[in-house]
């Protein structure tokens, strides 16, 4: 396990309850990631080479022409329930604020 590196803490972040083997198991492959970013970081890698990068494609568009709407029974029609005109939704959100 590297230095400095506390499993429970990690584990308390992540929401996560360990068994002793587990915290083992998971000391030991958290070390080993964060070995491979060490490793990375020692190349010493700068900016890349603007020759290296790969090409951005065409993103040709067609322009932006404004049309008729969809009439409302259109895409309410899909919609897998519908109130007063508009999508029903379950609510997602507490009033307590």
């Amino acid at each position: 396990m590297p230095k400095g590196l506390d499993i429970d803490h990690v584990a308390r972040l992540a929401r996560l309850s360990l068994a002793p083997e587990e915290r083992e198991r998971y000391a030991a492959q958290l070390g080993q990631v964060l070995g491979h970013f060490a490793a990375l970081a020692s190349m010493g890698a700068g900016p890349a080479d603007a020759g290296l990068r790969a090409p951005v494609a065409d993103a040709s568009l067609r322009a932006d022409q404004p049309g008729q709407p969809l009439p409302p029974t259109d895409f309410l029609r899909n919609a897998p329930a519908s109130r007063d005109g508009q999508v029903a939704v379950p609510r997602v959100v507490d009033d307590a604020s």
